[in-house]
């Protein structure tokens, strides 16, 4: 593969690419539709049209590979409805004088047609029907582009919208291509990404790891890329300004705390938890492996024990209220984190992480995670086992309600051995008047909010190990190159596409993406028809 030339985003002389670069789109946006037929012989037209489109479609191929791929054989696709051929026999074609019957643009009932079946056809004439009326005018057009829908230029384009756009398949046989497959499925931000992912090994067809990004899809083919390749390649990059992310010294932050600090509203569980809570991730990664390096020395392991001891010769009344006043101060940090909105700024995903720890840490000693080790619970087992712990009583205020829920209306009649089971922990569990008087209440929007946010920090974790930008974020100025051709079928989940078939030209459209227009595709199409 050739190495990308310098200046390839050339501001001064642009060239469309197949990148998702901020130049590129700056170039594309200002790319001018040049005229082609005025002060230039016919061979110079089709020199221009060949070298912008070549900068565009495989721009990282040998000129001579695709000499050797052009194809002269053109594929287009006539819409046939399976509701007309059973209702008609094709008589109403024959009639007039061999080649159907004439019918008048006005006339209201012009008689049967594949054009009456097709969804197809019927959208796109909806579209253009849309566009004479006006509607699209609310949309935002870009000044060089507004020569676009001037009445002359529709008059123009008139005789070429019901035609079947054949020229704009010339560079047909390149969608074939690995490495154009996968940037068309989103799975890389350039062809030159793509291609380097195959060469790395990151990319499997047909469940074989495949190396070549010329190899040619058939029509079936499944290929799949590497899921972190995938959220590396589509991702926010990974800049000096993560770390002030991670610190919480970003404008973002900054503002944030300006806003928490005038409503005066700032509140901790306990000093061991503030001190986490301020804390960047790099002193929490030393404290976990401190933590583990503690578990495996037996001096530190009996003095654990003997602080457990003294735990243990604490009375119940004791013992209950010091729960009581952890899950106190852990009602209050899920409100403060509830009202602060439903962005994750790096303030709230530290005090999430300090959050998870109190609740582990409330959650072993109520009982219901007796019987699992505390150490080894997961985001999943706190949020289920918290789900459980909020979900059984309606807080609010000072007062404790048990909340029913559908399903336990259902089956009061019949309760399972697992429900008493689960009834009786929770009436244990909150059971004196002390103790409701000293809890304040979570409503049930706040417990549904609350969990929300636990989820989508469990989901999408900061992670500095990683190439990207964690939290993962889409990349900068992706939003005009999101689309998908309609010869893939694409799963997202898990970074999969199908090569379904090849592509195809119908009538008002072709399916190979091109930015170029009609009359710039058919003159490259002429230079490379000698040829092919």
């Amino acid at each position: 593969m050739r190495g990308r030339k310098p200046r390839w985003y050339n501001l001064s002389k642009p060239k469309v690419r197949q990148a998702w670069n901020k130049h590129n789109l700056f170039n594309l946006v200002r790319a001018q539709l040049k005229q082609f037929r005025h002060n230039k012989t016919f061979f110079q037209q089709k020199w221009s049209a060949k070298s912008m489109t070549r900068a565009y479609h495989g721009a990282h191929i040998k000129e001579t590979d695709w000499n050797r791929a052009f194809s002269r054989r053109l594929l287009s696709a006539v819409d046939m409805p399976p509701q007309y051929l059973a209702s008609y026999d094709g008589s109403e074609q024959a009639a007039g004088r061999g080649s159907g019957r004439t019918v008048d643009p006005l006339e209201k009932n012009p008689g049967p047609s594949a054009s009456n079946y097709s969804l197809h056809e019927r959208q796109r004439q909806a579209a253009l029907r849309s566009e004479d009326d006006g509607s699209a005018r609310s949309r935002f057009i870009h000044p060089r582009m507004a020569f676009t829908h001037d009445p002359l230029t529709k008059l123009l384009r008139a005789p070429v919208t019901n035609m079947t756009p054949y020229m704009q398949m010339a560079y047909a046989p390149l969608e074939r291509r690995l490495d154009v497959a996968i940037f068309r499925a989103m799975f890389a931000s350039s062809t030159l990404q793509a291609k380097q992912f195959c060469t790395h090994g990151a990319v499997k067809v047909n469940g074989k790891k495949m190396r070549y990004g010329s190899y040619k899809l058939n029509p079936g083919d499944m290929f799949q890329v590497d899921v972190d390749s995938v959220l590396y390649a589509t991702g926010r990059a990974k800049t000096p300004e993560h770390a002030k992310f991670l610190r919480g010294e970003d404008w973002a932050s900054k503002q944030a705390a300006k806003a928490e600090s005038k409503q005066g509203s700032v509140t901790t569980l306990d000093p061991e938890a503030s001190e986490q809570a301020s804390g960047d991730t790099a002193v929490e990664a030393e404290a976990v492996s401190a933590a583990e390096e503690a578990a495996e020395d037996p001096e530190i392991q009996t003095l654990a024990e003997g602080e457990n001891a003294e735990e243990s010769q604490l009375t119940e009344e004791e013992r209950t209220a010091q729960h009581h006043k952890q899950l106190k101060a852990l009602v209050q940090s899920a409100k403060s984190l509830i009202s602060d909105g439903e962005g994750l700024n790096p303030r709230k995903k530290r005090q999430l992480r300090s959050f998870m720890t109190e609740a582990k840490r409330a959650l072993s000693r109520t009982g219901r995670t007796a019987d699992v080790d505390t150490a080894k619970l997961d985001h999943n087992g706190v949020v289920d086992n918290l789900a459980a712990l909020l979900k059984d009583f309606k807080l609010e205020g000072s007062s404790v309600e048990a909340v029913a829920s559908p399903e336990s209306e259902q089956q009061q009649q019949q309760p399972s051995a697992k429900e008493k089971a689960t009834t009786e922990a929770t009436t244990e569990l909150i059971s004196s008047a002390e103790v409701r008087k000293q809890i304040l209440g979570l409503s049930e929007k706040e417990q549904e909010a609350l969990l929300q946010l636990l989820r989508k920090d469990a989901e999408n974790p900061i992670d500095e190990s990683k190439p990207y930008w964690t939290p993962w974020q889409p990349r900068r100025y992706m939003a005009p190159f999101a689309f998908i051709p309609r010869y893939l079928e694409v799963n997202q989940n898990i970074c999969a596409a199908v090569y379904l078939r090849h592509p195809v030209a119908r009538r008002g459209m072709a399916e190979v993406p091109t930015p170029f227009t009609y009359e710039t595709n058919q003159l490259a199409f002429n230079w490379y028809l000698r040829r092919g």
